[in-house]
């Protein structure tokens, strides 16, 4: 009898449990990578918005020169980067749940180009001593979760799955829009307290002095 021989029996077809061990796998390692990378940008977001002091941001720090710098915020829009940062993480998270860690090739593209823009950062703080270390963690966490989307975009079925891309990129941009408009509300806030403490500043000295006035 003939021995049979080609890919099939090369590499044969996974088992129900080694297929579910993978998914499982995907699932958790991705999920992981990324929230690392939401909790790094995140907490440059609460520094931020909320006054927390992170350690290794103070005055003149990596972190410092980074947010002040040409790359810090987006042009014309004046978003800080680590807003955009926070919310595409998150997005992604909750992306990579809806779609159960199988992204189909939408969403893959989307993380695709995340992974250009973390090695075009990760360039830029290198090249110009920007070295910020809640940045480099999360581009770098960004890098090791695009490497586990990857493995497991080459394991899922190559059959189209428009309800799967569908739920993935309805929830991503859910996600996004939310995250970013309460950042955008609460950073309008912090804008205006500041705005509010100036003039009072202002309203005591003159108060104090009249001659000033």
């Amino acid at each position: 009898m003939p021995i049979p021989t080609g890919p099939d029996s090369a590499h044969p077809a996974p088992t129900p449990d080694q297929s579910r061990a993978s998914c499982v796998w995907s699932i958790v390692s991705g999920a992981t990578f990324l929230a690392l990378a939401a909790a790094a940008s995140g907490a440059l977001v609460s520094q931020k918005l909320l006054g927390i002091k992170m350690p290794g941001c103070g005055a003149g720090s990596g972190c410092d020169k980074a947010a002040t710098s040409a790359w810090g915020t987006i042009p014309l829009i004046h978003w800080p980067v680590s807003y955009l940062g926070f919310a595409y993480f998150l997005a992604m998270l909750f992306a990579w749940l809806a779609v159960k860690g199988t992204p189909p090739a939408p969403l893959r593209w989307i993380i695709r180009l995340g992974a250009l823009a973390s090695l075009m950062f990760i360039g830029v703080m290198l090249t110009q001593d920007l070295l910020c270390k809640y940045c480099l963690g999360a581009h770098a966490a960004n890098l090791l979760f695009v490497a586990v989307a990857e493995l497991a975009g080459r394991a899922a079925p190559r059959v189209p799955r428009p309800a799967l891309a569908a739920r993935g990129l309805v929830t991503a941009a859910a996600v996004f829009a939310i995250s970013s408009g309460a950042m955008a509300v609460a950073d309008s806030r912090e804008q205006q307290g500041i705005k509010d403490r100036f003039n009072e500043s202002v309203a005591r000295i003159v108060a104090s002095n009249p001659s000033a006035g």
